[in-house]
């Protein structure tokens, strides 16, 4: 995006994320999403990959997104949803045991994960029907989009509860700010 000439200010929370990308990173910041240091309606757009499945309350992060859009503005989300193929991340595919159970489970038959997207320290379930409601009942907010991230035109799949939380592996929404009258 900032090849096409938009500024982009990239934030994450953890510093080694961001250092990790330093090089392509120039006015990155270090920031909690559901909190962030900017004005409402800063920004024509945000990018926000597969961020929610990592925050204990990703209705905050959809919160801010809202906040600092601009009327008109654009919103990509995208996140993997609990129950897809990737859901549990490191303990994958205990996590189809639940988050508790399927860490202990794992731990029990291969020992201690690697990475760090445990359940509850850096993963949280995040499932696509509470999002989606979410979403929809933001009066701000209107829900352009949403599709299966890596096989977009299957994106009837987001319209069958149950099926959409395991079919859909990385599940992506597209969001525009509302123009409200004042």
């Amino acid at each position: 995006m900032a090849e096409r000439g938009a500024v982009v200010i990239p934030t994450d929370l953890d510093q080694s994320e961001i250092e990790q990308h330093a090089r392509a990173l120039r006015r990155a910041l270090i920031s909690d999403g559901g909190c962030l240091p900017f004005a409402a309606e800063t920004f024509d757009g945000v990018f926000c990959s597969n961020l929610l499945e990592h925050t204990p309350h990703p209705t905050s992060i959809i919160r801010e997104v809202e906040r600092v859009l601009r009327p008109g503005g654009w919103a990509y989300l995208s996140w993997t949803n609990w129950y897809s193929p990737w859901g549990g991340h490191a303990i994958t595919p205990f996590h189809y045991l639940g988050p508790r159970l399927g860490l202990k489970a794992y731990r029990a038959m291969l020992g201690e994960p690697k990475g760090k997207n445990l359940p509850f320290q850096k993963l949280w379930p995040t499932y696509i029907g509470r999002i989606l409601k979410f979403v929809r009942e933001r009066p701000r907010l209107r829900l352009l989009d949403a599709f299966p991230r890596y096989y977009p035109s299957q994106r009837w799949i987001l319209r069958v509860p149950g099926l959409r939380e395991v079919a859909t592996w990385n599940c992506v929404l597209l969001i525009e700010r509302r123009r409200l009258p004042t």
